[in-house]
């Protein structure tokens, strides 16, 4: 690609009202997962497939489904070529430029720079793939790619996800990684993106970072990040980043709505927090003993008013159940799981952790209980 079109493409204006990956990775470096969430509108993925191209960067950007892929490869309809669905469409706009997906196999897709006769002309500049493509692909060589992106990596409500979602993204990230190490390239850097539609998801279960999302979004913190684990998550602030939402119709119309708080502010208005809070355990006993992904679960119930409570905080218990067992799954919800469900539905019940409250309100989510 042309050096000035690279020169410009590099060039950022932090103060242009714009979200920029490249400052979350230039100031925390040693991450290799970024966990990134917010309203619609900051130019997530925008700012990801700009500094890819000016830092002439190998990445996957990844979509959920194989349609998913097809569409973004699809251009014109009805004999109109300026319909254009490719990711790349406002940078192309933007630095007058021809970046565009063309389909390689099903679920597959390479972004290549396209000559005016409208073919692909120069070489690979990187890969859109499905995650529903990622085992098909397991064997493919993806090595020379330094970043994965999943756009959307949280679900829309009401869309069908896989639970092996997690596991998938997980196993394609080891795929591409190989012997990078060896090699002396460091870590490849996984990037996921969302709107704050739904917190509950297979990949933020698998990835256990459910809670470090549920805490950061109640207590209003805007950036955290966890050095033992080395993973940063992001909310990006409405307040720092310039939109003209407030000029609009549906603003003054949907402002005070649950949707308007995910479309408006990016908080997690689909989710019930109310549930997760801390409590004074002296009048509680500790009942039962839970063993969840291979994480210890207390469960406390005080006998003078019939409350629960799920904590990490340890004690002896009188009933132990592994629920990483399949026969422990069933007899603990027999034996107990009906009568805690009850009494939190008579709001009987507090949680030190929202990956708690999730798991036991959705257990037959988690658990087949056949």
């Amino acid at each position: 690609m042309n050096r000035i079109i690279l020169d410009r493409l590099y060039k950022e204006f932090y103060d242009d009202g714009y979200y920029h990956i490249s400052e979350d990775i230039k100031g925390y470096p040693d991450a290799w997962l970024y966990v990134i969430w917010s309203l619609r509108g900051p130019g997530k993925t925008y700012s990801f497939l700009r500094y890819m191209i000016a830092t002439e960067t190998k990445f996957i950007y990844m979509k959920r489904t194989n349609d998913d892929i097809d569409l973004l490869c699809q251009r014109g309809y009805k004999g109109d070529q300026s319909y254009d669905p490719s990711p790349f469409k406002p940078i192309n706009r933007d630095f007058d430029i021809n970046i565009r997906p063309y389909k390689i196999r099903e679920g597959l897709a390479g972004f290549y720079e396209f000559n005016s006769d409208g073919e692909p002309d120069g070489p690979l500049l990187g890969y859109a793939l499905s995650l529903n493509a990622v085992a098909k692909y397991k064997g493919f060589d993806f090595s020379e790619c330094d970043y994965i992106c999943f756009d959307e990596f949280l679900a829309l409500k009401g869309q069908v996800i896989k639970h092996s979602e997690g596991s998938l993204l997980l196993n394609l990230y080891m795929t591409v990684a190989r012997d990078r190490m060896k090699r002396g390239r460091g870590d490849l850097k996984l990037i996921l993106f969302a709107n704050s539609e739904d917190i509950n998801s297979p990949i933020v279960t698998d990835l256990e970072i459910m809670d470090n999302i549920a805490v950061m979004n109640t207590a209003g913190i805007d950036m955290y990040y966890d050095q033992d684990r080395r993973i940063f998550f992001h909310h990006i602030n409405t307040e720092k980043i310039d939109n003209d939402f407030e000029h609009m119709g549906i603003y003054a119309a949907m402002k005070n709505t649950a949707w308007g708080d995910i479309a408006f502010t990016g908080t997690f208005a689909n989710n019930d927090f109310s549930n997760v809070n801390r409590s004074n355990l002296k009048q509680y006993k500790c009942l039962i003993h839970l063993i969840y992904r291979r994480r210890d679960i207390y469960i406390y119930l005080n006998q003078n008013n019939g409350k629960w409570h799920f904590t990490s905080s340890k004690n002896n218990a009188v009933y132990f159940y592994d629920l990483d067992r399949e026969n422990d799954q069933k007899r603990f919800y027999q034996e107990f799981g009906i009568d805690i469900r009850l009494a939190c539905i008579e709001n009987r019940v507090t949680f030190d952790k929202y990956s708690y409250y999730d798991m036991f309100i959705n257990y037959k989510k988690y658990f087949e209980l056949r």
